[in-house]
């Protein structure tokens, strides 16, 4: 008995025991990294929510101003229909008019809808700006199926900023993303832009996904950054094509040339509001900050819009 017993725990089975250990966690790991950007990602899974929530006064306020728009689209550097809504404040029942200069590309956020932006859509309008509200690639009409967090939503921003300048070559354009959207205005920022881009506004958004994802899996799981983040960053990269190190805003700002409001509500928890500090700490270009407080995730143009609108208008009457 006590012959066999030692077999047992001889070195061979010993190190075979922990080898099937192993290769057991890291199936664990990846089957868990797998579902993490299913449920992130991927646009077909039903799972996850918006932070930027359809209040039926947003929803109403949409809905009133869509007989100041019309529908457009464009097509992606990867072939994708990207669909959009073109408001303007000249409509003449026949689309929406192109005549004047100054224009707003208004990104909406993660999981959302352009239904979203309509306060800072109905804003912009009042003062004689087009908008231009982008559906963001799986989100929508427009095509796609997963999420890319502005990694490629940035170059889809180019592609709207081009579409405008198409049909408008003296426009004016003012960037202003909420979330996902300010990250994605932040990352086109840092590439090469058409002169014609003016001045951006990004509000609440991260300041790289990596640290993003790492906050609200220690916020919602209690989990650390290792290994679940790394392992799913590597799934990212084989489903939706890029790594997470890839989506990262800091380094976009630090290669910035357009002046840059940034704008965070102190209670934000869901992209935590220390991010906004280094953003703006790194920033290489003009740029003002907004802090709003008491305001919680891409909330702050609803909680204090008198303090959020005198803020923006400042800034950007400083540039156009």
């Amino acid at each position: 008995m006590i012959s066999n017993k030692k077999k047992f725990f001889c070195k061979e089975n010993i190190i075979l025991m922990v080898l099937v250990f192993v290769l057991l966690l890291i199936a664990v790991v990846f089957f868990a990294a797998n579902y993490f950007v299913s449920f992130a990602l991927d646009s077909e899974n039903e799972n996850g929510s918006s932070y930027e929530e359809m209040s039926p006064e947003k929803t109403r306020l949409w809905e009133s101003l869509l007989p100041l728009s019309s529908r457009v689209q464009i097509f992606s550097r990867d072939g994708l229909r990207l669909g959009g809504f073109l408001f303007s404040p000249a409509h003449s029942g026949n689309g929406a008019s192109l005549s004047d200069s100054r224009f707003v590309i208004a990104v909406h956020g993660y999981k959302s809808s352009p239904v979203s932006m309509a306060f800072i859509l109905s804003h912009y309008l009042e003062y004689g700006w087009n908008v231009l509200v982008p559906e963001q690639r799986a989100h929508g009409s427009s095509d796609g199926r997963y999420i890319g967090m502005g990694f490629y939503e940035k170059d889809d921003l180019t592609g709207w900023i081009d579409f405008i300048i198409e049909e408008n070559p003296d426009a004016e354009i003012l960037l202003h993303g909420v979330s996902m959207g300010a990250a994605t205005v932040m990352l086109a920022t840092g590439e090469t832009l058409p002169p014609n881009v003016i001045a951006a506004v990004e509000d609440c958004g991260y300041s790289s996904l990596t640290e993003e994802f790492s906050a609200q899996l220690a916020e919602m799981f209690s989990l650390p950054y290792f290994p679940l983040i790394p392992a799913a960053s590597f799934v990212s990269k084989i489903r939706a094509g890029y790594y997470f190190g890839d989506v990262d805003c800091l380094d976009a700002v630090s290669r910035s040339v357009i002046p840059t409001l940034f704008i965070h509500g102190d209670k934000d928890t869901f992209v935590p509001f220390s991010m906004v500090k280094d953003l703006y700490n790194e920033a290489a270009c003009e740029k003002e900050l907004l802090v709003v407080p008491g305001a919680e995730h891409a909330l702050s143009v609803e909680v204090n819009p008198d303090l959020y609108w005198t803020s923006v208008d400042a800034f950007v009457s400083k540039y156009f």
